[in-house]
């Protein structure tokens, strides 16, 4: 940082991208501390967070945490399970009453990204945010004549876009698409926020 470059992205257990800053209000505040941990990363991500590091980039067995001068408040970051079918909803609306605010997706190790992080606040946050999940299915369908195979929306699922423009309408905005089924065929969730 202190050459003028920004952590962009966490490609690997041991890679970040770095990009010249080209903006001050471009990615992580300028005076910000900045941390690399791997390994226990949901370990070493809480231990930081109570020293007031926020969370900027994760990837499986990596995370890149900054701390600004101005917001050292203490944090905690919550890791919630999508393939948990039977306490998954549960734990998200227990996370929404609760003032948790959704971050970022952590793979779990495979290439689907099934994990979602949200930053609890020490003290009561006055920014609360609800969540929604819409589940949507896609199916192939083999295309002989151009010897190709087409990726789209299942029939049960091209419903749940209308529901989705409506839950748009309705203030909620896409935050991630994530695997949420184990079976893994072709089936995924958008996670949807909305300040109250």
């Amino acid at each position: 940082m202190a050459l003028g470059f920004n952590p962009v992205l966490a490609i690997s257990g041991c890679e970040v991208l770095l990009r010249p800053i080209t903006d001050k209000g471009e990615f992580l505040p300028v005076g910000s501390e900045v941390k690399v941990v791997t390994g226990n990363v949901k370990k070493k991500v809480n231990e930081l967070a109570r020293q007031g590091y926020r969370l900027a980039l994760t990837y499986f067995l990596i995370a890149v945490m900054y701390r600004h001068p101005d917001n050292t408040a203490p944090v905690s970051y919550i890791w919630l399970d999508s393939r948990k079918k039977k306490s998954f909803d549960q734990e998200l609306a227990s996370l929404q009453d609760g003032g948790a605010i959704y971050r970022m997706i952590y793979p779990n190790g495979d290439v689907f990204e099934r994990t979602l992080i949200f930053e609890q606040p020490a003290s009561d946050n006055s920014k609360r945010r609800e969540y929604k999940v819409l589940k949507i299915e896609l199916q192939e369908t083999e295309n002989f004549a151009d010897q190709r195979v087409d990726i789209d929306l299942a029939p049960s699922s091209k419903e749940k876009i209308k529901t989705l423009n409506s839950l748009v309408k309705e203030g909620f905005a896409v935050r991630d698409l994530f695997v949420s089924d184990t079976d893994l065929a072709y089936k995924a969730s958008v996670l949807l926020e909305r300040a109250q």
